[in-house]
This record gives C-alpha cells, sequence and structure tokens, in this order.
C-alpha cells in the first residue's frame, strides 16, 4: 500500500516524548492507526522500505507513529538464526513468497501467497507435525543465548526512531508459537500432542520473558502481547496460554518501565463475563470488536468496564474506514470521541488497516481528531 503526499495531514502526530507524557497520564490524545501493510518490520520481515520511511509515512498520515517489531526480526536476516525470504513466483495475478526458518535440527519453511488487492496468505506454515515443534524449541533455545545480539538489533531501530514515535517490540500469546502456526491447527495439536505442546508453550514464554528484558535494556518504548480472538480456543488452552501469561507479561513490562498493550480481536467478552481485568491493567487494551464480527453489544459500555487507569484503544470501523467516504469517518471519529472522551482513549481501529483502505479516509480520522483536540 503506498500513500505519495497528497492533501497534507493536520500536525497532529506527536513525538516520543510527548506520547510517553499522555500514557503516563498527561493531557492529549493519542491517534495510532495500526497500519500493518506499511508497517517496516512486522512479523515476516522487511515489507515497505526503512523505519524512517516508516515514520515519514505515518507522520504524512497526521497518525501518531509506533513501529511493531514482530517475531520475526528480534535478529537481523543476516545472523544464522536470521529468517530468510524468497520470491519463488512473481506475477501480475500472483506472488509466492517461500519463507524459510533455520533452526539447530533443519530448517522449517512457510509460503505465502498473496493475490493483487489482498493481504498475503499462508499456504503452508512452520509447524505442521510434532518433529517441527522440537526443532522450533531448539531455535527459542537458540535465541536465548544470542543476548547480545538481540539488544544491538533493538538498539539500532531505536536510534534509527529517535523522537519521531515509538518503539514497540511484539511477543505473540504463547499458543500462537511465535506465529509459526495456523490459528485453526492449534487445537488439533494441543489434542495431537498435548506433552509436547505444553513444552513448546513453555519455551515461548520463557522466551517472551527473554525478549521483555532485551527491549527494556535496547530502550524500547511499549511491548504488545496478544493475538487473535478466543473463538478459535477451548476455556482451558485460554486460561493457561493467553490470560496467565498475559498478566505475567504485563507485571514484567512494568516492572522495567515498559507501556504494555493488551491485543484481542475478535470475540473478547469473555474478559468481562469472567472479570479477568481485575487481574491486571495493560496500558492499553485493544480493542472490544462490536456485532457482527465480534460479540461486544457496545464497545462504549465495555471500555467503561475497564481498569481506570488502562487506555481503550478502538472506537473506529474497520469497514467504514476501507469503504465509507470521509464525510462517513469524519462522523465517526465525532462518535468516538462523544462515547470515550470521558475515559483514558486511543482513537484506532479494531485491528490493522485493511489493505487498500483510501488515504482520503485515513486523513478524514486525523484531521478530525486534531480539529476535535483543538476545540477542547
Amino acid at each position: 500500500m503506498s500513500y505519495p503526499p497528497k492533501v497534507a495531514a493536520i500536525r497532529q502526530w506527536k513525538s516520543r516524548s510527548e506520547m510517553r507524557a499522555i500514557l503516563e497520564g498527561g493531557p492529549g490524545r493519542l491517534v495510532m492507526l495500526n497500519m500493518q501493510d506499511n508497517i517496516a518490520f512486522l512479523r515476516n520481515g522487511p515489507s515497505n522500505g526503512t523505519l524512517t520511511e516508516f515514520m515519514e509515512t505515518c507522520h504524512e498520515l497526521g497518525t501518531d507513529a509506533y513501529a511493531i517489531i514482530g517475531e520475526a526480526d528480534y535478529l537481523p536476516s543476516t545472523h544464522p538464526w536470521g529468517r530468510q525470504r524468497k520470491v519463488i513466483l512473481d506475477t501480475p495475478e500472483e506472488r509466492i513468497v517461500e519463507i524459510t526458518q533455520p533452526t539447530p535440527c533443519g530448517p522449517l519453511t512457510s509460503l505465502e501467497v498473496t493475490h493483487p488487492g489482498q493481504k498475503p496468505a499462508r499456504t503452508k506454515m512452520f509447524l505442521e507435525e510434532e518433529a517441527d515443534y522440537t526443532a522450533a524449541m531448539a531455535l527459542l533455545r537458540e535465541l536465548r543465548a544470542c543476548r547480545a545480539e538481540v539488544i544491538a538489533h533493538f538498539s539500532a531501530m531505536r536510534q534509527e526512531i529517535g523522537e519521531n514515535g515509538f518503539l514497540s517490540i511484539f511477543i505473540p500469546q504463547p499458543m500462537e508459537m511465535f506465529y509459526f502456526i495456523l490459528h485453526e491447527q492449534m487445537v488439533y495439536h494441543f489434542l495431537d500432542f498435548p506433552e509436547t505442546y505444553r513444552q513448546a508453550m513453555d519455551e515461548v514464554e520463557k522466551t517472551s520473558h527473554f525478549i521483555i528484558d532485551c527491549a527494556a535494556e535496547a530502550g524500547a518504548d511499549m511491548v504488545l502481547f496478544g493475538g487473535a480472538g478466543t473463538e478459535v480456543y477451548n476455556p482451558q488452552m485460554i486460561e493457561d496460554h493467553v490470560l496467565r501469561p498475559a498478566i505475567d507479561f504485563d507485571a514484567h513490562c512494568k516492572q522495567l518501565g515498559l507501556f504494555t498493550l493488551m491485543h484481542c480481536c475478535g470475540r473478547t467478552k469473555i474478559y468481562l463475563d469472567n472479570h479477568w481485568f481485575d487481574r491486571f491493567s495493560p496500558t492499553i487494551f485493544e480493542s472490544f470488536t462490536p456485532l457482527p464480527l465480534g460479540d461486544v453489544k457496545s464497545p462504549e459500555a465495555a471500555a467503561h468496564q475497564l481498569p481506570p487507569d488502562t487506555f481503550f484503544k478502538g472506537g473506529l470501523s474497520l469497514d467504514t474506514l476501507h469503504r465509507g467516504t470521509p464525510a462517513e469517518v469524519t462522523a465517526e471519529v465525532e462518535a468516538a470521541y462523544r462515547a470515550f472522551g470521558d475515559r483514558r482513549f486511543v482513537l484506532a481501529g479494531t485491528c490493522a488497516v485493511l489493505t487498500g483502505t483510501p488515504r482520503e479516509n485515513l486523513l478524514a480520522v486525523t484531521n478530525t481528531a486534531a480539529t476535535l483536540e483543538t476545540a477542547v
């Protein structure tokens, strides 16, 4: 997705220090559009230029910039354990990329297919057999032996970003095994080889705490954790491999002075029904998805059940951003300010901005927000 300069956004994006001051309780409002297709480093390696170019794109659109460094970029691609990408087919109709992850037990491979106007889809994942889990666990143990390299890599990114925005490190919830696996296969693996599966989850948790330590030492600003909604898991998996690790990650990050963002898209009503937010309070929670895609009837009512010191991140329909007019987007931003303006609130979509979302609609978000902030 490319956004050549056209209409300039009102200068409402904030520097790193300004963003930190707001999350620490100061005045102001953040607008954090998760533009997954524009994030320079997310999950599967560099996708759209450098971090500097990503920051410039965010600022052109007027959104507060937070680069998300995913598990594919804990180490540079040139490292022996770095992930490699190779284009094996590139036509106007289809692009296929083979992704290779070296491990001490031999390489794991995955295939990523992209069609015009669509997000990449995985047709083969790294983890499909029990032996793949053994290889992945060996890799995680090797990663934990690379502390100096990981910190140096994160530090270089922090230096490149400077005051232009946040450096955020993403750790997937353990059951997603660093995005080596398809969501619909997780339950089957949990049943097919439960002991190996649980061992793998333990290794992921250990590695996640290692990454948190490295992020803090490198000067990162925020750690993101969580993943997809709860509809694809059984209740025991949610308790053991989503909720409990999230509580532990949140506590660890806050001990080290890191902000936290808990992500859960899809069906999130279970968080409220089970009073899970009585057990922890991330800096930011993203997000409550309304019907029909989610199961929350009123995101406004749900947001007011969050701990008072937790920011609710959301308020915008990804479908309206993608298919609506600038006027419809403007009306939705105004409605979000009316609904959530009396609590800690980050204006955003419920997840990543959809591929093909018009630039004019993104500008409608940031320019309307800037106008509303000025009017306060």
